[in-house]
């Protein structure tokens, strides 16, 4: 099997088209936003990373199984894992996101699901089903079943 610096040649050749559907630029006002190039077929076992616009700093990274792309410019991400990074230079890790599925409908900045969520931070555990995380807010709805462990000082974070 071909391999470019550690990623397979197959998912090597798909990533570019990959990043364009899961971190688009932001279009101006009344633009309307180009899907870019679609796959053809599954991406298996991928990794990617979104940037913060004003700082540049890493804002998440998003790994999967698998996403597929049904069409309509959604991605549906199987066995997802989203990490959030704090927006400065420590780049720790925020918080963890974990859930079977997933969809990213890229011109919206959320990811969703349908099924069970799990949520991993500093102090406190998060579950539920039925969720949104809104990327540019920073901010996770839970819409049913949702139950949380808290171990410690949270802060401004639970409102």
């Amino acid at each position: 099997m071909r391999t470019t610096r550690g990623i397979s040649g197959r998912f090597a050749a798909w990533l570019p088209a990959l990043c364009l559907l899961l971190a688009p630029p932001a279009p101006l006002p009344g633009q309307q936003q180009d899907a870019g190039i679609v796959p053809d077929s599954p991406v298996e076992r991928f990794r990617i990373y979104g940037f913060d616009q004003q700082s540049g700093w890493r804002a998440w990274q998003m790994e999967g199984r698998l996403a597929e792309f049904p069409g309509g410019g959604l991605v549906t991400v199987r066995d997802m894992r989203l990490r959030v990074f704090a927006p400065d230079a420590e780049q720790s890790v925020e918080l963890v996101i974990d859930s079977p599925v997933a969809s990213v409908p890229p011109s919206q900045g959320a990811v969703s699901g349908p099924d069970e969520i799990f949520v991993t931070a500093k102090g406190f555990l998060l579950g539920g089903e039925d969720w949104t995380w809104h990327t540019q807010e920073r901010r996770l709805t839970i819409r049913a079943k949702a139950h949380a462990v808290i171990d410690g000082v949270l802060g401004p974070i639970l409102e």
